[in-house]
């Protein structure tokens, strides 16, 4: 299992502080986690926390490259 870059991890850390605290978030047949559950799997490097970091990676090179806003203007 690979691991997360520094840079990769304190930006999702970050972002996962930024969700409402009583959110909770499904990561398909893998289960629901609250923002906790996220940090503490990011913070292992565990499986989840790796696809989760992999999950917010592909989001922002998606929003880079513009897909994001040729989705919403659908």
């Amino acid at each position: 299992m690979s691991k997360i870059s520094k840079e990769l991890k304190e930006l999702v850390l970050w972002k996962i502080d930024e969700i409402p605290p009583h959110h909770k978030l499904s990561i398909g047949s893998k289960g629901v986690f609250t923002k906790e559950d996220l940090r503490d799997h990011v913070e292992r490097e565990d499986e989840i926390g790796v696809m989760y970091a992999e999950m917010q990676l592909n989001f922002l090179r998606a929003l880079a490259k513009g897909d994001v806003s040729k989705i919403l203007a659908q």
